[in-house]
């Protein structure tokens, strides 16, 4: 089976449509659930992991690392093999999301009021209950390699990015270090 090119004239509105279906895809695989979440242990490592408050900041920047590796990718193979790419590793983990669901304790304890209210909307919008495999990690590695393929300068700096969305999670408490090795 072969799938449509997506190039330059149709890039945003395929990018806005997966966009959009991503997050409801999301949010319902985050509600609904095949059985009950099973609680995932913390492993040595994970433990040892200080919580960093401060590091949601860096977790609400993956919609505009999305959005600049779209832009940034101008290739319509390149882009194609990458949105693509995107859409399975959503898709795989949405299923593991219904199917498997997996939870960790979530403890946002915020050093002020204003990145109390980051987790807040953190929390709204990133179920408890969608947190292995990590998605965000997944599809920031994908972005940037996409990146990379077309402009080295450009990729190193996203991939730059790519491992602070893999630091970080740990601290944040979001995500298990064994999923973090992606």
């Amino acid at each position: 089976m072969r799938l449509p090119a997506i190039g330059a004239k149709r890039k945003w509105p395929v990018f806005a449509a997966g966009y959009i279906g991503f997050c409801a895809l999301y949010s319902f695989t985050g509600r609904v659930h095949w059985r009950a979440p099973a609680l995932l242990p913390l492993w040595a490592i994970d433990r040892l992991i200080p919580f960093l408050d401060w590091t949601v900041w860096i977790y609400h920047t993956q919609l505009f690392f999305l959005l600049f590796a779209v832009w940034a990718i101008r290739q319509t193979l390149n882009l194609s093999r990458t949105l693509y790419a995107m859409a399975v590793a959503s898709a795989l983990s949405f299923t593991v999301f219904l199917f498997y669901p997996t939870i960790l304790p979530r403890t946002a304890m915020a050093s002020n009021a204003v990145t109390a209210r980051a987790f807040e909307f953190l929390y709204q919008i990133d179920p408890a209950t969608n947190c292995f495999p990590s998605l965000h990690v997944a599809v920031a590695a994908l972005a940037a390699l996409g990146v990379g393929n077309e402009n080295k300068r450009l990729g190193l700096g996203h991939n730059h990015m790519r491992i602070q969305y893999t630091t970080f999670e740990g601290a944040l408490k979001q995500r298990l270090r064994l999923d973090l090795g992606h």
